[in-house]
């Protein structure tokens, strides 16, 4: 199935999926900031770092 040109939607409009994607990346950023901090003032190595990510 090929998608067609969209139409009803304004050219500066964001993409859904794009906005959707940047959103999350900023959540990550919001959320694993502070829980990363957190762990370093704990005593973590910023190797074990990667674990509490999920990476």
């Amino acid at each position: 199935m090929v998608a067609g040109p969209r139409t009803g939607v304004r050219p500066e409009a964001p993409i859904p999926v794009t906005a959707i994607s940047a959103s999350a990346f900023n959540l990550g950023v919001a959320v694993g900031s502070p829980l990363g901090g957190r762990a370093v003032t704990a005593g973590s190595l910023l190797g074990d770092l990667r674990g509490i990510g999920g990476s």
